[in-house]
């Protein structure tokens, strides 16, 4: 089990998506605490681990005896963030809506999360995942709100979470949580709605096959209805649970004072009496036979007797089933073993007791799944007695109407219903054909209560096809807005036609997105602008203004990068003009106009230099023009970088050969293959130079680099190399990268100059000035591989070769001596690298 100092993990409680409870011993109290921990597998995930600190500081800003207490927080010697908090050890509140519980217990329940919720919301907090199972109870049987882990600060920005991921238990979220949109405190308040549903009836309000339909059924479903029974219930579940926000209870305050006219209902006179269960209630197949589970005490011995006197024999017998039939198998298995008859009637009279005592107990239960009504209690000066009130009759139901026929062709109800929000009000009508307002009676005028279904039917059926057809606002009469705003115009409150302006924003966003990338800046800001309209004219500006806004942001980087590549290989032109698409995207940007002004304004040239373009259009090593003697040669002003010779592995690299195994600090005693010239045993980015390359490797680098440009490369002579450094001999101390006191604190023990640069062990090329012909890191870093034969095999063929300057590993003083190595061909070590010369 993990350890996690100052406490003594007793048992595991849970295991969640991100964290694992422990039942755990905080030593310095000697009390026992719930300890969060954070799983091992997010350790490096810094978005998860900030979420779990950020859960912590939530609750520990909220000090509310119905809202669990933080103890503690801390980190493991792993690495794993953790968090010591209240220990609930009386169960959630699932569990007792799964064993039936009672009115007046449901509202104090109610009440208590109410009270938590209250604190919250005051504070700023949404709590964003109220759930049964995260109601606890304390040993005094407090409910205690738990579970902060998605809670967050409501801003005007607030949204679910990035990318339109909606967090939070399916079963209980709010439409707008489940949408993806901002949400505050009344998604608290709808959430509250569904517990209560499922406290009342046994079940969640919607269910589906999966989370999503689950989701979709919480946008478009129907409030949900509960059984005739709780009837008094409904108006509270209808505003709790309202669709639009601006519907349902608007603060924690509110629902505390409805829930507070409920008690006093169920008070007054006494404990509210059960209320008759329909016919349908009783007789629900999906009521399993359950073991009766009475109140303990007086009040319940009174009952058991009651109910045992008053049985009707249809009961029994529908209990004695089961029995008989386990007590017939024992019995015929005892005459199969031809045991002495003074067991079998002992066996027999067993048997009967047992059915007798089986049939009481194993009987159909007709209370309902989740709520169990209160008994009426009458107070006399002794112990209360418990009456049952006599049941009304069922009222005789007025025969069903005859169907009327309906046209096959035409929409069911139902279909209609889906795509309108209400029904036209009395005494107005719409005219459908000249959309006047007439003379009539909506409620008694079924005609056209239909024919205003159909046409709002086909509007959204046809603004739906133009919106796939990418018929967004254009053209004029046959479009997706203007159908959708027609559909709005006789059914404002229509949630398809909402949905569909939604739509039609967010695939504006899309279309430009896609245009950017392809290059088509001045079409992407067009279809932008046309978001911007749709989403002002319909107020939807503030709830997609980050996908907006999003266009600009690629739009912009898409540019800059273009103008790049376009500078590296020498566009001027078509760089000039992506530079301005970027800076039409963020007016002002610093670097795009440093980058611009630049390339407009070069500096004055110093060397001659050049760079041959690859196969796929990328610059090869930059190269510095010089005078050897009498002969010109390009040389790589600096060493070829890890980027350059990825691009040669990727083109096929060390073909059929292994990877070379790379020596540390060039010890014969420290070589592995572990080490490559992607991971040599420090940490480097592409800018930095290769090394754990033999020289094999860096000839056959110079071959590829041949073929790639059609030009002549490879590695320089020792004579050349020495011609190519003269003047880069460094002038002080830490004028280049030599052994210093940043790598004598990796390596203590070593000799190293009495500087520091920053750099342990390799630098970004270039890093450090060098000589006046535009020759970089001659003089430490990285030795370099030259072409020169150091030993010959006795069949002539060369075994060594010269590596030559000096390195990150050497404390060479200013101005000293070029050193020289020689090193086998197939060999590899961290220390070295090569540079590459072109013949002119």
């Amino acid at each position: 089990m993990i350890q996690v100092p100052g406490y003594i993990l007793t048992k595991k409680l849970g295991v969640g998506g991100m964290a694992t409870v422990y039942l755990a011993l905080q030593t310095s109290l000697q009390r026992q605490v719930a300890l969060k921990v954070m799983a091992p597998a997010f350790a490096a995930d810094r978005s998860f681990a900030n979420r779990f600190v950020t859960e912590a500081r939530t609750i520990a800003e909220l000090n509310h005896p119905n809202i669990v207490a933080i103890h503690d927080v801390g980190v493991t010697e792993d690495g794993l963030h953790y968090f010591a908090m209240q220990y609930l050890p009386n169960g959630d509140f699932q569990s007792r809506i799964d064993a039936g519980i009672r009115e007046r217990e449901l509202i104090r329940v109610l009440l208590g999360i109410c009270g938590a919720l209250q604190h919250a919301h005051e504070r700023g907090f949404v709590h964003r995942d109220v759930t049964p199972g995260n109601v606890l109870f304390d040993n005094s049987g407090m409910p205690v709100l738990t579970d902060f882990g998605i809670a967050r600060v409501v801003t005007e920005a607030t949204r679910m979470t990035a990318t339109g991921l909606s967090l939070g238990t399916s079963h209980y979220m709010s439409p707008e949580q489940a949408r993806g949109r901002r949400v505050d405190f009344r998604s608290d308040l709808y959430s509250l709605g569904a517990v209560t549903f499922e406290a009342l009836v046994g079940r969640p309000p919607y269910d589906g096959d999966d989370s999503f339909a689950v989701a979709y059924a919480h946008v478009y479903d129907p409030l949900p209805k509960v059984p005739q029974r709780l009837s008094r219930w409904q108006a509270f579940i209808d505003r709790a649970m309202a669709k639009d926000p601006a519907d349902r209870f608007q603060s924690a305050a509110e629902v505390r004072a409805s829930l507070q006219q409920y008690l006093e209902e169920t008070s007054r006179n006494g404990r509210r009496a059960p209320e008759t269960p329909t016919r349908s209630e009783v007789e629900q197949p999906t009521v399993p036979l359950r073991l009766h589970r009475g109140p303990v005490g007086g009040e319940g011995r009174l009952r058991w007797l009651k109910l045992a006197l008053g049985r009707r024999p249809r009961d029994w017998l529908t209990g004695i089933a089961p029995a008989l039939k386990w007590g017939g198998a024992w019995i015929a298995d005892i005459f199969s073993r031809s045991l002495p008859t003074r067991w079998l009637v002992s066996a027999l009279v067993v048997v009967v007791i047992a059915a007798f005592a089986l049939a009481w107990l194993w009987r159909p239960s007709t209370r309902p799944p989740a709520l169990v009504p209160e008994p009426d209690v009458i107070a006399t000066d002794s112990v209360p007695a418990v009456v049952e009130k006599e049941l009304e009759p069922e009222p005789e139901l007025e025969p069903e109407p005859e169907p009327v026929p309906v046209d096959e062709a035409a929409p069911s109800g139902e279909e209609l219903a889906e795509v309108v929000s209400f029904e036209p009000d009395d005494p107005a009508l719409v005219d459908i054909e000249n959309g006047e307002v007439v003379g009539g009676s909506a409620q008694n005028d079924d005609a056209m209560a239909r024919q205003f279904r159909e046409r709002i039917l086909a509007q959204v059926t046809a603004a739906n096809q133009n919106l796939n057809d990418d018929k967004l606002t254009t053209p004029a009469g046959d479009n997706a807005l203007e159908k959708f705003e027609e559909v709005l115009s006789l059914d404002p409150g229509n949630i398809q036609a909402r949905d569909g302006l939604d739509r039609i924003v967010l695939r504006y966003v899309a279309l430009a997105r896609a245009r950017i990338r392809a290059g088509r800046y001045d079409t992407a800001r067009l279809l932008q602008s046309r978001g911007v309209e749709v989403a002002e004219r319909h107020d939807l500006l503030n709830r997609f203004e980050d996908d907006l806004a999003s266009i600009d942001s690629l739009g912009f980087e898409n540019a800059a990068a273009a103008a790049r590549r376009a500078a590296e290989r020498g566009a001027v032109d078509e760089a000039e003009r992506e530079y301005r698409e970027a800076l039409n995207f963020r007016p002002g940007d610093p670097r795009v106009a440093a980058e611009l002004e630049l390339l407009l304004n070069p500096p004055p040239t110093g060397p001659v230099t050049l760079s041959d373009t690859l196969a796929d259009g990328v610059a090869g090593p930059q190269m510095v023009v010089l005078e050897l003697g009498a002969s010109r040669l390009a040389v790589g002003a600096t060493e070829i970088t890890v980027d350059q010779f990825r691009r040669f592995m990727a083109a096929g690299g060390y073909q059929d050969r292994k990877t070379p195994a790379c020596r540390n600090y060039e010890s014969m005693w420290r070589s592995s293959r572990r080490r490559t010239w992607e991971n040599p045993g420090f940490e480097q980015t592409g800018r930095h130079p290769v090394v754990c390359v033999s020289w094999i490797d860096a000839r056959e680098y110079a071959s590829w680099l041949s073929a790639q440009t059609g030009q002549t490369y490879r590695l320089p002579t020792e004579a050349e190399w020495r011609a190519l450094a003269a003047g880069s001999e460094a002038r002080d101390d830490c004028a280049a990268n030599l052994a210093d006191s940043a790598l004598k604190r990796e390596e203590s023990g070593r000799r190293a100059l009495p500087c520091d640069d920053g750099w342990s062990f390799t630098a970004p090329v270039g890093t450090y000035a060098g000589s006046e012909a535009g020759i970089l890191d001659a003089v430490g870093n990285v030795r370099e591989w030259v072409s020169d034969c150091t030993q010959q095999s006795r069949s002539g063929a060369c075994r060594e070769h010269a590596v030559l300057g000096s390195c990150w590993l050497d404390p060479e003083p200013p101005g000293g001596a070029v050193a020289r190595e020689s090193f086998d061909e197939d060999h590899a070590y961290n220390t070295v690298g090569f540079r590459v010369v072109r013949e002119i």
